[in-house]
């Protein structure tokens, strides 16, 4: 199968600073951040990996209010991602469900990138 193009939704950049986020979420585990670090690993962290990431069209979707994942981690990728590249941060709060945020809200950008291959420019 030839893959020619990924939307991610509520993805990571690094899961070292994921491990670390959620351990910042609460005083009892505040203290324990470094080990976000030390304990995950950090194989799969986009920077490890970009060099073998395939050239092609990526939408990335994100929501500002993610319960889970930062968006920031989203906008990493983003920066980090060559061209083509698109990122969609949306403001309702959800984890990997835009496509039926607000009664499909979102649905037919979705669709509109897996049939062109490239951002909606509204």
């Amino acid at each position: 199968v030839k893959i020619d193009q990924i939307i991610f939704e509520g993805t990571i950049y690094s899961l070292n600073q994921v491990s670390a986020d959620v351990l910042s979420r609460s005083w009892i585990t505040w203290i324990f951040q470094p080990l976000g670090y030390v304990l995950m690993t950090g194989h799969y962290n986009f920077e490890k990996i970009k060099d073998e990431f395939p050239k092609i069209p990526v939408l990335l979707i994100h929501s500002k209010k993610d319960p889970v994942i930062s968006y920031k981690q989203s906008e990493h990728l983003y920066e980090a991602l060559p061209e083509p590249k698109c990122l969609k941060i949306i403001p309702e709060m959800t984890h990997i469900n835009s496509g039926n945020v607000m009664n499909g809200k979102y649905r037919q950008e979705i669709l509109g990138f897996l049939e062109k291959k490239e951002c909606n420019k509204n």
